[in-house]
């Protein structure tokens, strides 16, 4: 996964910087499945971008990375 590929490019290159590009929620959030797998059926948009902010942040605090997001059509980092 995620600490697996943060690990190869460190390997590669030992002061990457990694930077994840943190989605936006879906305009309608209904639960969606392929296969067996499925994803939790939000109650609204912003339920949606909070569930998705709160994992980019995790992910970038288990790989050392900073998170880059949209905001007003500007791109910022954490």
């Amino acid at each position: 996964g995620a600490k697996q590929l943060a690990a190869l490019a460190r390997k590669s290159s030992p002061c990457v910087q990694l930077l994840l590009y943190q989605t936006w929620a879906r305009q309608k959030p209904e639960k969606l499945c392929a296969s067996s797998l499925c994803t939790p059926d939000f109650a609204n948009w912003q339920a949606m971008q909070d569930a998705l902010t709160a994992a980019y942040d995790q992910l970038a605090l288990a790989v050392d990375g900073r998170v880059a997001f949209p905001k007003f059509g500007i791109w910022h980092l954490k």
